[in-house]
């Protein structure tokens, strides 16, 4: 009886938590993802011929690469930031989130400085025009000199075509003839304000952006036929926890994954498989890669470089790559191939990958994220039903409240991960992330016990 009546308390706390909650847009009922990058690349429409690269023999030996070069082009942006009163705080917050995000991109990638863009500088005012992109640098339309590898156009999403919870979004519009490599990329921006009122908001939308040149540098589903060995040898589909999967299998993401798995037989390494346009096949599956920052949903415990999304990056042939990252990308680590093949729980409800998720009777418990970046905390939601069958076994059934529990990211599975809750008027981004040193750490039901 007395067991009864604890887990009737919890239930009550944890619902009067969530209702407390409607205005937070990082409510863990919403799971919101921040990129969109899909939404809008079915428009891609490159110079090329059947989607596949005609010169496959570059190599990484030579000694020509040097630090990529990247050209923000601004003035649109900053245009609509004087027209549309309400986002002139907006456009100095995301100037200094793009400087650097673009110093964290030539940290980590060399390119072949063999193109000029100043040879495309008609193609370039023609994407302008085809993009409605009105305002640009006088730079395109005299003899200055680019001098750059990369191109990327940012702008606000003013007509927004992206539904709430969309960050950001970019991809490559113009990509090389030969090698296939993106020249030119468009980076949307939100011009939802409220985001912008949060506490750390230029660290984390620096990260949100390293996340979006990622994918206008190649990172992208409608971008790997333009691998050097095209759709066949960049991806295929594979069986793995019961649900076919797409998985990326070129040769280096193969070796670092293995390496970084301690599993020598893995055979694809996953692509996110929910979320719909904006979120499928053109990110990792955070069930296995979760803290990665090529992951789709929102993940404010950790956002890192994976030396595994660095390797998709080599195997397009078209970067050098700096692989040291820091080592701050620890989710499933050294787990095994169990880790890759088995589920988060057993039918106990209970893991074996005590860091990466928790057992069903530690719910409401304080933890730790598995990056041990963050205070975080055992958190689970609440359901009145099963919301994917595909994943029936991760949801819990309760009878005493005739209720489901499931982890809080259905991009991992619906697992158990380590989480977080947001009050967006008073600590913002990353509560409790050692990284970011934010000190205001909630006192409410984290510490219940």
């Amino acid at each position: 009886m007395k067991k009864f009546f604890i887990n009737i308390m919890l239930l009550i706390i944890n619902l009067k938590a969530i209702s407390n909650e409607k205005n937070d847009i990082f409510d863990i009922s919403k799971n919101l993802r921040f990129c969109g990058a899909d939404l809008f690349s079915q428009n891609l429409n490159f110079p090329i011929q059947n989607g596949k690269r005609k010169n496959k023999t570059r190599s990484l030996n030579t000694n020509e690469y040097k630090p990529i070069r990247i050209f923000v082009e601004t003035t649109y942006f900053e245009y609509q930031g004087k027209i549309f009163s309400e986002l002139s705080v907006i456009v100095p917050i995301i100037k200094t989130a793009l400087n650097k995000a673009v110093e964290g991109i030539k940290g980590l990638i060399e390119v072949e400085p063999n193109v000029d863009l100043n040879n495309y500088k008609n193609v370039i005012k023609g994407l302008f025009n085809k993009y409605n992109i009105t305002r640009w640098n006088p730079i395109f339309d005299n003899n200055s000199d680019i001098n750059s590898d990369f191109l990327i156009i940012v702008y606000f999403d003013i007509e927004k075509i992206f539904p709430q919870g969309v960050l950001a979004a970019a991809m490559p519009i113009y990509i090389e003839l030969d090698s296939g490599r993106p020249l030119i990329g468009l980076l949307n921006i939100t011009v939802d304000t409220h985001y912008f009122t949060l506490r750390r908001v230029e660290e984390y939308f620096s990260e949100v952006i390293l996340h979006e040149l990622t994918h206008s540098l190649g990172f992208l589903y409608t971008m790997f036929p333009y691998f050097p060995n095209g759709t066949n040898g960049t991806y295929t589909t594979e069986k793995i926890r019961g649900v076919e999967r797409t998985v990326i299998k070129t040769p280096k993401v193969l070796e670092v994954a293995r390496k970084y798995f301690n599993c020598p037989t893995i055979t694809g390494i996953e692509l996110e498989d929910q979320g719909g346009m904006g979120s499928a096949l053109s990110h990792w599956e955070q069930r296995i890669l979760l803290g990665d920052y090529m992951g789709a949903v929102i993940y404010q415990e950790e956002m890192v470089i994976s030396e595994i999304t660095l390797a998709l990056l080599e195997d397009s042939g078209w970067y050098k790559i700096n692989y040291y990252t820091g080592g701050l990308m620890r989710f499933g680590k050294n787990k095994g191939c169990e880790f890759i093949q088995n589920n988060c729980l057993d039918p106990n409800y209970n893991t074996q990958f005590e860091n990466e998720f928790f057992d069903y009777n530690e719910r409401y418990s304080p933890s730790c994220s598995a990056g041990r970046q963050s205070r975080t905390y055992s958190i689970m939601n609440i359901y009145n039903y099963i919301m994917d069958n595909n994943y029936w076994y991760n949801f819990i059934y309760d009878n005493i409240g005739n209720i489901y529990y499931s982890g809080s990211m259905y991009t991992t599975d619906y697992c158990p991960t380590h989480g977080q809750r947001i009050d967006e008027t008073t600590s913002g981004y990353f509560i409790g992330n050692c990284k970011y040193g934010n000190g205001i750490y909630g006192n409410n039901i984290y510490y219940i016990n």
